[in-house]
């Protein structure tokens, strides 16, 4: 449970089975909160004022996280830290859309976009502590199956050690990007597992 719970406050951006980085361009999964929706237009706009100063602020020196806040709305965007701003820039502004779209009014909503090479997470809510512990949150994407036999076991452990060690560097001291990766073999034909698990800095002080 303890991992699951660190694992839940840093966003966990991908796991990628083997060494397939080729996704749909559009592929994407949102998960909408079900506890209230916006119910006046003022709160709908402030939403979306928040979103569209997500992709607008970015800014050198580029650290992969945004956030901005309107009206009692708050939004948070993580990209790769390592990417192009210019990349991780239109990766959230084509994830709002999808956003949008799919939690027209609910009070909180999530989503993720994966596009060849890339990634990015949007989230907003009707308060700041976006770092709390969210199941409602999780989303789960489909990958092509490996070539490995690997158990339910193994792939549970591989990952478990894989959490641990990308933790670890994502919440290092010196680490100002809070954003680690990794990647370990598992299976009786070993392959790589991939992770990467990025921190959203001081989300409470937005």
């Amino acid at each position: 449970m303890e991992t699951k719970f660190l694992v839940s406050l840093m966003f966990l951006q991908a796991i990628i089975n083997g060494v397939n980085l080729l996704r749909p361009p559009d592929q994407h999964g949102s998960k909408c909160s079900k506890n209230g929706d916006l119910n006046s237009n003022v709160l709908l706009k402030s939403r979306d004022v928040a979103l569209d100063e997500l992709y607008k602020s970015f800014r050198l020196p580029f650290t992969g996280a945004q956030r901005s806040n309107n009206g009692g709305i708050w939004a948070h965007a993580l990209c790769p830290p390592k990417e192009k701003m210019e990349e991780c820039r239109e990766c959230v502004k084509d994830t709002i859309d999808f956003l949008k779209k799919d939690c027209p009014k609910q009070k909180e909503g999530a989503t993720w976009s994966i596009f060849p090479h890339f990634y990015c997470m949007v989230r907003y809510a009707d308060h700041p502590n976006q770092g709390n512990l969210a199941e409602w949150a999780w989303v789960q994407f489909n990958a092509p199956p490996g070539p490995g036999n690997a158990t339910a076991g193994e792939l549970e452990k591989a990952w478990n050690n894989l959490a641990n060690t990308i933790m670890e560097k994502a919440t290092e001291v010196k680490n100002l990007e809070r954003y680690g990766y990794g990647s370990v073999l598992y299976g009786p034909h070993p392959q790589n597992l991939y992770g990467t698990m990025h921190c959203a800095p001081i989300i409470y002080q937005m």
